[in-house]
């Protein structure tokens, strides 16, 4: 069964799970997904009696793995060795009787970059045929060469998790059966509704039910009893900057987008220049507690005195190295790539574009001090993204 444990960061979901683990951990093999590497030890630290392995090299980071499944012991890895999981790792898994613990929604869905004339070539060649019906991308060339060039393409392909879109769009998925291969799945998170993971589960119809968070006098701990989560307090904690002048720049719809910032040379001084402002003269913060966000393709452009060394990727999740940070500059505004939403709305599956685009930025203004329950200031200039915030902060968007 998959549970999902959606509630908002700091409610206790990972506190929850360790608990868990701690109290069955003896009647079950746990294999438990972290995002980052630095999770790990801490996760091993919280569960001393479970003996997480993470895995030792033996030839490859996948290879360490299957050994100690085949061994049968309780594993801990991160999110980028989960997504090389194999027909051999699904098969593993279940023999084991293994459950699951994901701590944060897994990337399900990628675009695979592929040049146009290559696409091309696969189609011209007979390496590949693609369903009229629902776009799967089948391989056909049985004599390929195994180190050639497209040698991703037809691992993809043969395993039926390439998908064509429009004719001119390949997607990958992540291999469902991972997922049913686990006697139990959790998955921590939060507005797991908006999460691409959540229409995936759609598409393939797989069913999950949602477990809550009731926090107790000794602790965190599941339950299927229903809760609501208060936000209330969130309205004292985070002070959003209204000055028009700093947020000018990001009264459109599409203002602050990539594709905004890639098109307008003149909006990156502008932004370069707010940002330093808003941590000289209006947070007045010393560097170590700035922390600022941006595309990764202008970040250098972006970069300034007193607040450089604070960057933190916009999809950054699940990580505590930050919680010190009290002024914060999100100078972004998220939407999903349109090959990856407009796939599912074809497959008629709802997408909420903004709920997902909110979620975002949540997960990213909960690395820092937050989490801990202090005071941060932040400055929002996406007007689209500012009312996002201040719409789930009144509890108009959960």
């Amino acid at each position: 069964m998959i549970y999902v444990i959606d509630a908002p960061c700091g409610a206790g979901k990972t506190s929850s799970a360790i608990n868990m683990i701690n109290e069955i951990g003896g009647d079950k093999q746990f294999m438990y997904v972290t995002p980052f590497l630095p999770e790990i030890e801490r996760i091993k630290k919280s569960c001393p009696n479970i003996q997480f392995k993470d895995p030792d090299k033996h030839g490859t980071k996948l290879r360490g793995l299957h050994y100690d499944l085949g061994k049968g012991r309780n594993t801990i890895t991160t999110h980028a060795l989960f997504r090389r999981f194999s027909k051999l790792t699904e098969e593993l898994i279940e023999a084991g009787n293994y459950t699951l613990i994901l701590d944060e929604v897994a990337n399900v869905v990628e675009n695979v970059v592929l040049a146009e004339q290559d696409k091309e070539m696969l189609v011209k060649h007979g390496l590949i045929s693609i369903s009229e019906e629902d776009g799967k991308v089948s391989w056909v060339k049985d004599d390929y060469d195994k180190i050639g060039k497209f040698n991703e393409i037809r691992i993809s392909a043969e395993s039926g998790n390439l998908y064509c879109y429009q004719k001119k769009f390949f997607l990958w998925t992540f291999p469902v059966e991972v997922f049913k291969s686990f006697k139990d799945v959790y998955i921590l998170t939060y507005l797991f509704d908006a999460q691409i993971q959540k229409y995936y589960y759609d598409f393939y119809n797989v069913e999950f039910e949602r477990l809550y968070v009731e926090h107790r006098s000794d602790g965190y701990f599941l339950t299927k009893k229903e809760k609501t989560y208060s936000l209330e307090r969130y309205k004292k904690l985070i002070e959003i900057i209204d000055d028009k002048k700093l947020n000018f720049i990001g009264e459109s719809k599409t203002a602050l987008s990539k594709n905004n910032f890639l098109k307008n040379h003149g909006l990156r001084i502008v932004a370069k220049n707010n940002v330093y402002n808003f941590f000289k003269h209006i947070s007045k913060s010393k560097s170590r507690f700035n922390m600022w966000s941006v595309f990764d393709d202008f970040k250098r452009e972006i970069s300034g005195k007193g607040y450089t060394k604070g960057y933190v990727a916009i999809n950054a999740r699940a990580t505590n190295d930050y919680q010190h940070k009290t002024a914060l500059a999100y100078m972004v505004n998220r939407f999903m790539r349109p090959e990856i939403g407009n796939f599912f709305r074809d497959k008629n599956i709802g997408v909420d574009e903004e709920l997902w685009a909110l979620s975002e930025l949540i997960q990213w203004l909960f690395r820092s001090a937050v989490r801990n329950n202090e005071k941060i200031i932040v400055y929002i200039p996406s007007k689209r993204m500012r009312d996002l915030l201040i719409s789930w902060m009144n509890g108009e968007r959960t």
